[in-house]
């Protein structure tokens, strides 16, 4: 393997929609967020935004990672599908496996999520709710400048 990581099992969704995870390590950026409760891939994408990573960047997150953190990348399989990867130490090695984003199942709090950037959701005109928060914001700022004058 390119890789030289300890993987102590790969699951049959990663197998299926990944392959074996025969990759090179690429130096990524990459943040975390520990969560501070058990949450769905659901609930993650909505409070945290995080950006979908590589592969190869998270081989290379792996090789640094302390073995006692449980991790979570969101990757791209090979047709394109975004998928949850879970990632944590067991048997001398890495168990690594992927779910559908779509999953409802929880994960439990103190798993980390690693992303390039986090909150980096964009505001468009078909997303009434977020425009509607961001004038709800912008009203109260108003406000407080308009307070802090007199």
């Amino acid at each position: 393997m390119k890789h030289n990581l300890p993987i102590s099992y790969l699951g049959n969704n990663f197998k299926d929609w990944f392959g074996d995870f025969d990759v090179e390590p690429k130096k990524g950026e990459l943040k975390s967020i520990t969560f501070p409760r058990p949450m769905t891939d659901k609930e993650i994408e909505q409070e945290y935004h995080p950006e979908p990573v590589t592969l190869e960047e998270m081989a290379y997150t792996l090789k640094n990672l302390d073995h006692s953190i449980w991790a979570i990348f969101y990757v791209k399989d090979k047709k394109g599908v975004l998928r949850a990867v879970g990632v944590g130490w067991r048997d001398g090695g890495w168990s690594v496996n992927a779910i559908s984003v779509e999953d409802p199942d929880r994960w439990n709090d103190g798993y980390q999520v690693f992303s390039r950037n986090f909150g980096s959701k964009t505001l468009s005109p078909s997303d009434p709710e977020s425009l509607r928060n961001l004038e709800l914001r912008v009203e109260k700022l108003e406000q407080w400048m308009n307070q802090s004058l007199f």
